[in-house]
């Protein structure tokens, strides 16, 4: 949702004719946190007992 909110305040602010650069700036703030809380829910690639094993071969 927060995505989708920052995307929208940036679209809607540069349609304009004078774009108000604190605003754009929010908005991408509120896109690259959106971006963040959902890359934190998608597992990792690598298992852990794979990371730990390949650290100890040092």
């Amino acid at each position: 949702m927060v995505i989708v909110a920052g995307l929208a305040l940036a679209f809607y602010e540069q349609s304009k004719e004078h774009p108000n650069p604190v605003v754009m700036a929010l908005a991408v703030i509120a896109f690259m946190l959106g971006i963040m809380k959902l890359s934190s829910k998608i597992p990792s690639k690598h298992n852990e007992d794979e990371h730990d094993e390949t650290s100890d071969r040092g």
